[in-house]
């Protein structure tokens, strides 16, 4: 059946930074025509649902964010009659043009028409700061990322409350200035790729930790707002879940696919609990 509930809840059809037999990599619904991230279009989205999808946000142009844009437009163009946007900074679209949709690693469809000869996929710019209206009940707002590329979170917001999805990123003092200054901001998603004997490499790829995560917390002036880890490698996942308790952070806080995010409480259901 389709995902109802948009209105208030974001999914997460992927919650991994990368992808196994039980994980899938980064992709969020936000609403019945909008996703951010494409790590997982093709099982996270029922079919009902990929033919009304018209809007992709991206955090960042890393292959665990875009790549099932490249088997979504493939699998679904013959049945498609709107045409597909993908929202990103200049720098992401322009990686997209040169290295993905460039006729040699992938066909360019910003070039290729639908049948009723709108295009099957156009990108559009975006500004860090600059909210975007999506289906009139929801805004999208790009906030900057510290990551190894140009990167942006994202401030998603109703008029029942916000959440702050991170996006990849290395310590960020600006991400946390910005859930004490906004009240609407009920609970913020942030990136916990590796175990802490992997911080030199959290270092080099501008990721964190669970220790990382503890130490940039001091900037949290809030401590009622909730926080989920998210990204975490499939590889490590046992690891960082131990050292993730054995700090002290709620067990529960560490998202898997299919679970939601309230945006009014900021409380997590799991999609055995979905309805509650």
């Amino acid at each position: 059946m389709p995902w109802v509930g948009f209105m208030s809840r974001v999914r997460f059809l992927g919650a991994h930074g990368g992808q196994s037999l039980q994980a899938q990599s980064t992709c969020l619904q936000v609403s019945d025509t909008c996703v951010i991230d494409a790590g997982n279009l093709m099982t996270g989205l029922e079919p009902a649902q990929a033919r009304t999808l018209t809007n992709v946000f991206l955090t960042h142009a890393h292959l665990d964010h875009i790549v099932d844009l490249a088997f979504f437009l493939d699998h679904y163009y013959a049945e498609r009659s709107d045409t597909l946007h993908i929202y990103g900074l200049p720098e992401t679209l322009s990686a997209l043009k040169t290295h993905f949709f460039n006729d040699v690693i992938w066909p360019d469809f910003t070039q290729i028409m639908l049948a009723n000869q709108r295009p099957s996929l156009v990108l559009q710019p975006i500004a860090l700061d600059a909210p975007v209206a999506i289906d009139s009940q929801l805004t999208l707002t790009a906030v900057w990322s510290n990551h190894s590329v140009a990167c942006c979170g994202f401030v998603i917001e109703s008029d029942q409350g916000a959440l702050l999805f991170g996006a990849d990123s290395w310590k960020n003092p600006a991400f946390w200035h910005r859930v004490n200054q906004h009240q609407q901001i009920h609970a913020v998603v942030v990136d916990v790729s590796f175990p802490d004997r992997l911080r030199s490499l959290a270092y080099a790829s501008y990721h964190l930790t669970p220790t990382l995560l503890a130490e940039t917390l001091t900037e949290l002036t809030r401590p009622e707002v909730k926080v989920y880890a998210w990204h975490l490698k499939p590889a490590f996942l046992d690891e960082i879940q131990a050292e993730w308790q054995a700090l002290g952070f709620e067990p529960d806080h560490v998202l898997q696919d299919g679970d939601t995010i309230d945006l009014a409480s900021g409380l997590k259901y799991s999609p055995k609990n979905q309805h509650a």
